[in-house]
């Protein structure tokens, strides 16, 4: 059984680039596929549904998600 833990760093590459394909080609195959910093309609991923984008990626896999924190932490607010 091959498991993989990844960090998809909110989807940006070393690079800089925003691109969750890349991020899913990096684990593809993988019988279990753990991902962190992965997130839900937050500014800094362009209000992207992450999770949705990446079960879309990758089909073959059941997916669950859990968010660690249930606000947009990249959105200066005040108070």
């Amino acid at each position: 059984m091959k498991l993989v833990s990844y960090n998809i760093q909110y989807g940006y590459g070393s690079d800089g680039r925003y691109d969750l394909a890349r991020a899913t080609r990096l684990v593809d195959g993988a019988d279990i596929i753990a991902l962190q910093e992965v997130e839900r309609h937050w500014q800094r991923s362009n209000g992207d549904d992450q999770p949705k984008i990446l079960s879309r990626l990758l089909p073959d896999y059941h997916w669950v998600y859990g968010p660690a924190f249930d606000m947009d932490a990249s959105e200066k607010r005040d108070g």
